[in-house]
C-alpha cells in the first residue's frame, strides 16, 4: 500500500529543493500551479 501522505511530502520536498537551486530561493510549497502538478503526478503514480 503507498503511503499517499508521504509521498506527497516526498515530491513536495523534491519540488521545493529543485525551486530553490534553479530561482536560488524557496518557492512556497502551496503554489496553485505546484499544488496540481504534485497532485497529478502522485494520481500517475498510483495508477501505476
Amino acid at each position: 500500500i503507498i503511503d499517499e501522505a508521504h509521498g506527497a511530502h516526498s515530491i513536495r520536498l523534491l519540488t521545493s529543493t529543485h525551486c530553490t537551486r534553479a530561482r536560488g530561493r524557496p518557492c512556497h510549497p502551496f503554489h496553485p500551479k505546484g499544488s496540481v502538478l504534485t497532485f497529478t503526478v502522485i494520481n500517475v503514480a498510483l495508477i501505476r
